[in-house]
């Protein structure tokens, strides 16, 4: 069984520099809302997408503190 952080990436974790760069991109087309864009980035990571990429995708999109604010607006705590 492997075992992963459960914490989140920083940056500086081990992924193929192209692979890096395709993160880099997503990041940019999601937070420009460009859906075609993403689509596109999207179909070229998935052949090379892993846990690892695939958390530290996540990190940089910032899903964790939306997900927290997400989950609190729920519960009624904000």
């Amino acid at each position: 069984m492997h075992t992963h952080p459960a914490i989140p990436l920083a940056d500086s974790h081990p992924v193929a520099e192209p692979v890096r760069d395709l993160i880099d991109a997503i990041v940019v087309a999601a937070r420009a809302g460009d859906d075609t864009a993403i689509r596109a980035l999207l179909t070229r990571l998935a052949p090379v997408a892993d846990t690892i990429t695939l958390l530290l995708l996540r990190y940089r999109l910032g899903l964790r503190e939306q997900q927290m604010n997400a989950s609190a607006s729920h519960d009624g705590t904000v």
